[in-house]
């Protein structure tokens, strides 16, 4: 398992959190998505290691910009 957290700045409202989840979630290594409105940053679980830039693609194919993405763990 990989966990990422990715800075998403754009996202203000519930609307904005459940388009990126859809996105990400369409990912097959995404085995899950949890947004934090407030600080804006999304923490993305994967069972494989995902690229940085498929991760700022789905999230750029969402609507919005991911201006960082970190390997947690």
């Amino acid at each position: 398992m990989s966990t990422y957290e990715v800075k998403i700045p754009g996202m203000h409202c519930m609307m904005c959190v459940n388009k990126v989840t859809k996105f990400m979630m369409e990912l097959d290594e995404v085995e899950d998505v949890d947004i934090d409105l407030d600080t804006r940053i999304a923490t993305v679980t994967s069972e494989e290691p995902l690229d940085e830039e498929i991760i700022k693609k789905t999230v750029s194919n969402a609507g919005y910009e991911a201006t960082s993405v970190t390997l947690v763990e």
